[in-house]
Parts: structure tokens; C-alpha cells; sequence
């Protein structure tokens, strides 16, 4: 795990669309998929004190004294609030989701839930392999590493792109790995937030994977960490 040397050394930045924290090393908010609303310390405290100073101004001019109790209480609450949320991701990694990032994150993942499993050609833009039948995908993988393979429970974290471009920050315990006849490689596992087991295709992983508090490479993962040989698939 990351000691506190290492954790202080993450700089830390918001997305004020999703309200979840994120190493400023992530260009995209793993919500959203956006980058423009990721913001620093800096800039958070200066959008709480602008809004404070709005909100002061538009009530005070109907009722002043509750516009002075609201700019005196809510912009310090808000501003330590922040302060918080910053701490508590620096702690973990550089990530933290708060009650409203997730529920946003679990509505994303209803609708991909929803959709059918496409596989995409890359050999053309405009070519898809699909299965119309869930088992019939599962039956076509070959599976190439189970966690009976590993001493350790394989506790990963990514961000993650669906096949209809929606992105989500994943946290899943690794069940097996496997590939498809174009060598095409497949994570499953039980994924803490859906709480049920989910399989992810490895080329739709958009961020480095988080494990045991360093972050790998796709390649770096499958070659360090279940001794694999990437070359093989990637």
C-alpha cells in the first residue's frame, strides 16, 4: 500500500460535474468521461466562495440577516467540506467518490447493464463480431488465469469505457482472465459496486489499473502481477 510520503506526493483534482476526486495524472473524470470540469483545491475554494457570495446577495436582498447567517455558516462548512474530500482521496490513491458521484456511477451502470454485449472489429470502423446469446460469448472465451493462480486476492481498480462511450470508475476482485479467438482479453470479476460479478474487456480500460497502491500499465498488470505474457495478447 502507499505510505504517507507517497500520498502526499499526489496532486488531487475535482470534478465539480460528478463530485468525485481524481489523480490530476487521470485527463478524464471516470464518470463523465470529461475533462473541462476537473478542477484544483484553488479552484474549488473560489467557486464555493463565489457561490456563497451569490447566494448571500439573493437572499440578503430579500432577508438580510439570513443571507449574513448563510455566507457566515454554509461558505465555511462548504470549504471544509472540500477540504475533506481532498484529504480522504490524497489517502486513498488519489480517489474518492462521494454519495452523489456514485449514484451517478450506479445510473451509468444500469444502462450499460441494459445493453447487449458487442464486441468490436478494430480491423474496421464499421465491423462488429456480436453474440446474440450471453452464454454463447462466455462459451467462446478461453480462460487463461484464475485467482487459484495467485496467493494474493487480486483487488483491482480502473476506469472503464462501455462499448456506447460511457465511463465509470470500476473496483472489482479479479475471478479470471480470459481471451476470445482474436486473443482479445477479458477481466471478471466481483465488482464492489454493482455488487454482483461483471466482466470487463481489457482494451476498454481507459486508466492504468490500481493495485496494492501502485498503478500498472495494462502491460505492466498482466506481466508483473499475474504473470502472464503480454505479448500474447496485447
Amino acid at each position: 500500500m502507499m505510505n504517507d510520503n507517497e500520498n502526499l506526493k499526489i496532486k488531487v483534482v475535482h470534478c465539480q460535474k460528478c463530485d468525485c476526486y481524481i489523480p490530476s495524472t487521470d485527463t478524464n473524470c471516470p464518470i463523465c468521461g470529461s475533462g473541462k470540469y476537473l478542477k484544483g483545491k484553488v479552484n474549488d475554494f473560489f467557486v464555493i466562495l463565489f457561490s456563497s457570495i451569490i447566494i448571500f446577495f439573493v437572499v440578503g436582498f430579500f432577508i438580510p440577516w439570513l443571507g449574513g447567517v448563510l455566507l457566515l455558516v454554509g461558505f465555511p462548512l462548504a470549504f471544509f467540506d472540500s477540504l475533506r474530500n481532498f484529504k480522504k482521496a490524497k489517502n486513498n490513491g488519489g480517489y474518492y467518490f462521494t454519495d452523489k458521484a456514485i449514484k451517478k456511477q450506479k445510473k451509468l451502470q444500469e444502462l450499460a447493464d441494459a445493453e447487449r454485449i458487442i464486441l468490436v472489429d478494430d480491423k474496421s470502423n464499421h465491423s462488429y463480431d456480436s453474440y446474440g446469446d450471453i452464454d454463447d460469448f462466455f462459451e467462446s472465451l478461453s480462460i487463461v488465469w484464475t485467482d487459484h493462480d495467485s496467493d494474493d486476492v487480486i483487488d483491482i481498480e480502473f476506469s472503464y469505457k462501455n462499448s456506447i462511450d460511457e465511463r465509470s470508475r470500476r473496483n472489482i476482485i479479479l475471478d479470471t482472465v480470459s481471451i476470445n479467438n482474436k486473443n482479445e482479453v477479458y477481466l471478471r470479476g466481483f465488482d464492489m459496486t454493482a455488487e454482483d460479478d461483471r466482466t470487463f474487456k481489457l482494451k476498454r480500460i481507459t486508466s492504468k489499473i490500481l493495485f496494492d497502491g501502485r498503478k500498472y500499465s495494462k502491460k505492466e498488470f498482466l506481466d508483473d502481477v499475474l504473470y502472464l505474457d503480454s505479448s500474447e495478447f496485447l
